[in-house]
């Protein structure tokens, strides 16, 4: 019987106590029930609570929200450039960029526009207000520098001085420079080709070829001088070509419309003509710029001997130094094909004289409409427009910055980080690229295709790359930044006397670098610039100040987002130096064989499947140069790469902080940041020009070929095999 019901049939108890009342019975049971069943529940809801709460910690310790406003920023940031609709398996340039395409314009002064011009267009707002003080001080010092630089800055936005002078600043110095028969003034029957370029070149221009002072590729520890192709108005020798004719037009509206403003008649169209003509011959005598990729081809050391038996010209640059310092000696790099020059010599000795000294005027006039009145700056957008698509000139405060940079950058850049880079920067942003070059040397381990002997030269040259960044500590030295523009005389009101001062200091400075060590310190970018580059005779990569701020760098983002935008640029700089034209220097710097040739051989066939890849792409019905973007390709496809393994040794397992609003796991957010720096928009005109003349491929391109080379990018987001972005066939060199 249950024990319930026979407890309901007592009547007595043995020693003749009175029993319970059958109801009281059942009460008592009842309310004993109830407790047990309470009890029970009770424990149930604790074990519940119990599971939720360990549920709740351990998602957490996964996924805690960051709540500070720097995460809410760069949150708010990352969203508003996103389409959300698009697959990221099946266009993830969309999916990451597709909402700031949307909703941002190219600016009418702009060719591109993209994440770095929007942070450029910040930086120049830092700087208007930085040389809008009138304060000469850096560092608590009175700087020449400084007080040279903003008198220069004040000097360009003086406009009305500047439209009082007119014409007349120019006019002089093409009287000095002998004729113009634009301006129906004749050469003389003394004239003499190698003394024109004399002068030209002593105020620091370059007609007819590039003519510089450069590091010896072969040789790191020595300057040389450097001869180069050059000395063209259009951009690129296939601006010349006969089937794009609206270049030819361009070019002769802009010609004749500075020769009328000079004071040129009704023959300046002609003579303009004659002058596109010769720069044509020139254009044609130029070895394409794919051949010119290889550094072992171009490079053609000579002695003085040689290169004027070469050029015919008989002075060449000696008027830069003291006599006694050159002889014949000195060695010379003839920068290109040596096919080159004997095309150009014949071109000037059969040519017209008159028409090769127009050509040499034109060559100096067209470089400087900014620095006269509008009316040649509104005569210079008639190229613009036709090459790039540019709409309107840029503000005047814009432009005025703009050659305030180009004069005085340095000191520029020491006002700049001064009072927005702090030194902590520097720190915290060596931390990932060190991470970056430390993942890179190990993924060597890795490489299937490269025998042992190489492989160890190759570590060695990854472990021995310099890192420069921020800025170069000399700039913020009073003393060594006034010397570096001690030659320079700025004269209020006379803007482009001051100009050419400048640019004839500036070619002192070059040349005076002859005979000298290389030091590491100089860098060509300056500092301020949003941007990052590979010195392959340094065997450095420099990432600059003006880069290292938000988007692309803040220690206060979650590190997925910062090593997909920095971490994939360092990495990118870094695989410069093992790219097609990089992996020829050595750890020292130097242009030398290093490879085996199974090694080489290897990476040329690994390499052609990018050039494959990349010759896919095509937009406006052109299609990219796989063969001459090959370098920036395999950079891209390296820092991506490297980036992220140097991201998930860093993470070692460990949470990270998820941003608000966004449901994406950190590795997602990663391959986020790096595609999120190159969201771009081009103008019609900037896009063809670029695939014509730039060695690096359209930005959506970059991603999308990225990514679809890239296992991890798949996984990621989870791509079933074979989708767009998961293609069965990838591409890897390193």
């Amino acid at each position: 019987m249950a024990a319930r019901y026979k407890y309901a049939l007592m009547s007595a108890t043995e020693d003749g106590e009175t029993d319970f009342s059958a109801e009281e019975q059942r009460r008592s049971c009842d309310k004993n029930m109830f407790l047990k069943v309470m009890v029970a529940l009770l424990l149930v809801v604790i074990a519940v609570l119990i599971g939720l709460l360990q549920w709740k910690w351990n998602r957490n310790e996964h996924e805690q929200v960051c709540l500070s406003p720097e995460c809410v920023d760069i949150s708010s940031y990352i969203i508003n450039k996103m389409n959300l609709s698009a697959d990221p398996c099946k266009d993830f340039y969309n999916y990451a960029c597709g909402g700031w395409e949307k909703k941002t314009f190219i600016p009418p002064e702009y060719a591109k526009f993209d994440t770095f011009a929007e942070v450029n267009t910040y930086n120049m707002g830092i700087i208007k207000k930085i040389l809008d003080n009138r304060s000469t001080m850096l560092k608590g010092q009175n700087s020449s520098a400084v007080d040279k630089l903003k008198t220069y800055y004040r000097t360009c936005m003086d406009i009305e001085k500047i439209e009082l002078d007119g014409s007349g600043p120019l006019l002089k110095i093409i009287d000095k420079l002998g004729s113009w028969s634009v301006l129906n003034n004749y050469i003389q029957p003394s004239w003499n080709l190698e003394e024109m370029l004399i002068q030209h070149n002593r105020l620091g221009f370059s007609p007819l070829f590039i003519i510089d002072v450069e590091v010896d590729m072969k040789n790191s520890s020595r300057y040389v001088v450097v001869f180069s192709q050059g000395g063209l108005t259009l951009d690129s020798r296939e601006e010349y070509g006969a089937d794009i004719e609206k270049y030819h037009h361009a070019y002769l509206e802009f010609g004749v419309s500075v020769g009328r403003l000079l004071g040129g008649d009704n023959s300046t169209h002609q003579k303009m003509e004659a002058i596109y003509q010769f720069e044509k011959r020139i254009a044609e005598s130029f070895v394409p710029k794919e051949e010119l990729t290889d550094p072992q081809s171009k490079y053609n050391l000579m002695n003085l001997t040689e290169l004027q038996g070469m050029f015919g010209l008989q002075v060449t640059c000696i008027i830069y130094k003291k006599p006694t310092t050159f002889n014949h000696r000195q060695a010379f790099i003839c920068f290109c094909s040596l096919l080159w020059g004997i095309p150009m010599l014949i071109l000037c000795v059969v040519e017209k004289k008159w028409v090769v000294q127009d050509y040499l005027i034109f060559h100096l006039v067209q470089a400087i409409p900014g620095y006269l009145p509008q009316s040649f700056a509104d005569a210079a957008m008639a190229i613009n427009k036709v090459e790039f698509g540019i709409s309107d000139l840029p503000p005047r405060w814009k432009r005025c910055i703009s050659k305030a940079e180009s004069a005085f950058g340095f000191a520029v850049s020491a006002l700049y980080v001064e009072e927005h880079f702090p030194p902590e920067s520097k720190a915290q942003a060596y931390e990932i690229v060190s991470a970056v070059r430390s993942a890179f040397i190990a993924n060597l381990d890795n490489v299937p295709w490269m025998d042992q002997k190489t492989l160890q030269t190759a570590k060695i040259k990854a472990q021995t790359a310099g890192i420069q960044l921020g800025y170069p500590d000399w700039i913020l030295n009073v003393t060594k930044l006034d010397k570096n523009y001690e030659m320079v005389k700025v004269t209020k009101g006379a803007f482009l006397d001051s100009y050419f001062s400048v640019s004839q200091a500036a070619a002192l400075n070059t040349w005076s670098l002859l005979g000298t060590v290389p030091d590491t310190d100089m860098w060509s970018l300056k500092p301020h610039q949003v941007n990052a580059v590979f010195r392959s005779s340094y065997n450095e990569l420099v990432i600059l100040a003006g880069l290292l701020q938000r988007p692309f760098f803040d220690p206060r983002y979650p590190l997925s987002y910062t090593y997909g935008s920095t971490g994939s640029i360092s990495g990118h700089e870094l695989s410069h130096g093992f790219d097609d034209n990089g992996r020829k220097y050595d750890q020292h710097g130097n242009l030398n064989d290093w490879w085996s040739p199974s090694a080489s051989q290897a990476f040329s066939e690994h390499t052609s499947c990018l050039v494959e890849e990349y010759s896919q792409f095509s937009i406006y019905g052109k299609h990219v140069n796989g063969e001459y973007t090959l370098g920036e390709n395999i950079a891209d496809n390296g820092g991506l790469k490297m980036a992220y393994a140097a991201y998930m040794k860093q993470r070692d397992g460990q949470p990270e902080l998820r941003l608000p609003g966004l449901s994406l796991t950190p590795e997602q957010l990663y391959f986020l940041g790096f595609a999120q720096i190159w969201c771009s928009q081009y103008t019609p005109e900037y896009a063809i020009h670029s695939i014509l003349t730039d060695e690096h491929a359209i930005s959506r391109f970059r991603v999308l070929g990225s990514v679809a080379n890239s296992p991890a990018f798949s996984k990621a987001y989870g791509c079933p095999a074979a989708s767009p972005l998961n293609p069965v066939k990838k591409c890897q060199v390193w």
